[in-house]
């Protein structure tokens, strides 16, 4: 019984994969499928809604303030921004590309069936995808590289298993992302030549970069883990600092959900516009995910500054390492105060001071007296 299911599970694989190799491009339909498809309906098409619309301008909006905050941190507070913090920040024009993108195929076809889609539409609909295709592979190849990048800074030189393995898994990122991010060449065929002809095999290219992008995810977070169990903090701090870290697993979640709906639109339906809706909403879920959850440790002073009980207690960030402007407004400082001296007649013993010497060079209205022995002795002293 295991050795049959054993075959079975071979015989599955092996299907898939030569599936993968002999597909050119299961986003076009065959003629078989299109003759079968309802009539076109122009005048008023069912749509799925606002929702990727509200989605896209909803999550940039947070990750850009995410990102603003970040910036402000390290540059006005910390005083110490670096290549991690800029490569943060430059993700940002992506991200509004992607934005415009996606609202604009939303104009375009995307939400509606596909044999509801007006023939105009096709170029721009293509265009579209590829622009959010091309700018989400450069997104998480900068924010893995961004991660990467802070783990050398954070870390001591001495950690060298985790600076060599660092330095490896930022050349397999940036590898992936050139890989990835171009389908073709010349690029212009991608919509303006529905059959792609010049193109890799579409659904292995995605599939295959897919699975990469989710591995790499896992393995950055990891990365540094060993390291943290073995610094000389205590176990409260080291948790929270994993868990501050593992943020990003939040955003290898919306890859996975959004590997299985790219899944569907390659290999089970041809309703790509219509299934294509939701992958379109994960992937700008995954993206902005990404940036926020790799931002939001690093605006932990903030945290401490404006919410003094709260961040004391969870975030372990040392008061003492900010700048003296930036120290948190809710902790008490130390004020010397001094008693008051009253300058009367009668808290002042005559006959102990009767003989004042005034000293020279000074302002009428300030002269200053001492005693004339203590003029006598400084004199002796010189």
């Amino acid at each position: 019984m295991w050795s049959l299911s054993t075959n079975l599970r071979s015989n599955r694989l092996r299907l898939f994969l030569q599936h993968l190799s002999t597909s050119s491009d299961m986003l076009v339909a065959p003629p078989k499928v299109i003759a079968s498809w309802p009539k076109p309906n122009y005048v008023d098409p069912e749509h799925q809604g606002p929702h990727l619309t509200i989605i896209v301008i909803g999550c940039f909006t947070i990750s850009s303030a995410v990102v603003a905050l970040r910036t402000y941190v390290r540059v006005k507070i910390k005083k110490n921004a670096g290549w991690d913090d800029w490569l943060m920040l430059s993700t940002l024009p992506l991200l509004a590309g992607i934005t415009v993108s996606n609202i604009i195929g939303v104009y375009h076809g995307w939400g509606y069936h596909i044999w509801d889609n007006k023939p105009e539409w096709g170029v721009t609909c293509r265009l579209t995808s590829w622009c959010s295709q091309v700018m989400s592979v450069i997104v998480a190849t900068m924010v893995k590289s961004s991660i990467l990048v802070s783990y050398m800074r954070f870390f001591s030189s001495t950690a060298t298993t985790l600076r060599q393995g660092t330095w490896i898994m930022l050349h397999i990122v940036v590898a992936w992302g050139l890989a990835t991010a171009l389908p073709l060449l010349p690029l212009s065929d991608y919509w303006n030549d529905p059959t792609r002809r010049n193109c890799i095999n579409n659904g292995a290219r995605i599939i295959s970069g897919s699975i990469p992008h989710v591995l790499t995810d896992i393995i950055i977070w990891m990365l540094p883990i060993p390291t943290l169990c073995k610094m000389h903090l205590p176990g409260r701090e080291k948790v929270v600092l994993i868990i501050l870290m593992s943020f990003g697993l939040v955003a290898c979640a919306a890859s996975v959900v959004r590997l299985a709906y790219t899944y569907v639109i390659l290999y089970v339906s041809y309703d790509s516009t219509w299934v294509g809706y939701n992958l379109w909403i994960w992937n700008d879920l995954e993206v902005n995910l990404a940036v926020i959850c790799a931002s939001f440790p690093m605006i932990r002073p903030l945290a401490r500054m404006y919410l003094p009980n709260w961040g004391s207690n969870i975030f372990t960030t040392s008061a003492d390492s900010l700048p003296m402007e930036a120290q948190p407004s809710g902790q008490k400082k130390m004020n010397l105060v001094l008693p008051e001296w009253k300058h009367d007649e009668e808290s002042v013993p005559n006959e102990k001071y009767a003989n004042i010497a005034p000293i020279s060079g000074l302002d009428e209205k300030t002269e200053l007296k001492v005693p004339e022995q203590a003029v006598h002795s400084t004199k002796q002293k010189l």
